[in-house]
């Protein structure tokens, strides 16, 4: 593999970006390759926007091509490479303790295992969109760091997502009496609308839709 990039260490700069750039140019993932990059543009002291986008074209996990077990048995699955497109962006304000965001991935290839415990690679692409918002609240040494997901599948057949998601992270932080040590302590708490979760094959440890 040989790996290249361009990376802006100006950090004074309101406007910063990265690219790179990874490609596979002998052996047997010969032609495999991937790129990606950001731009940020800062708004003021504390809050900026950021853009990221990356792409991937690469072989199938060697996983879901060759396999023998005790109780399953593959090999030589004639498969395609898998390739993602992926584009996201999100405002941060770090006064606020502010982020909100949204993101697409779009997924040609996609390989899965069906009821039948058949490996499967889809022939249609499959899009996800997902739009999040994260709060972190303080209050003396309490901190309440909130995160709402909306997210949604072009194919829940095949890729079943939770339309909502949350995650509440609660604690107190407090350091100890030398201030040697900073501890944390407190709940976390998830929520999941309802959707169609896949079922878990111990005896592949993967999981079947």
């Amino acid at each position: 593999y040989v790996n290249g990039g361009i990376f802006n260490i100006d950090t004074n700069a309101k406007l910063t970006y990265d690219a790179k750039v990874r490609i596979c140019l002998a052996g047997e993932h010969l032609g495999n390759f991937s790129v990606g990059g950001y731009i940020q543009q800062r708004l003021s002291k504390n809050a900026f926007f950021r853009a990221d986008a990356s792409y991937r074209f690469e072989d199938v996990n060697p996983y879901w091509k060759y396999y023998a077990g005790n109780h399953d048995y593959w090999y030589d699955r004639n498969m395609s490479e898998e390739k993602e497109l992926r584009i996201e962006a999100k405002y941060t304000n770090n006064r606020l303790r502010t982020e909100v965001g949204a993101a697409y991935t779009n997924t040609d290839g996609y390989v899965w295992m069906d009821s039948t415990f058949n490996i499967r690679q889809e022939s249609k692409p499959i899009s996800t969109y997902t739009a999040w918002v994260k709060q972190h609240f303080k209050v003396w040494k309490l901190h309440f760091v909130e995160q709402v997901y909306v997210q949604k599948s072009s194919n829940e057949d095949i890729l079943s997502l939770p339309l909502v998601s949350v995650y509440s992270s609660n604690y107190i932080e407090f350091a100890t009496r030398n201030k040697a040590l900073t501890v944390n302590f407190g709940i976390d708490l998830k929520y999941d609308s309802k959707f169609y979760a896949d079922n878990y094959r111990p005896s592949t440890m993967t999981f079947y839709n």
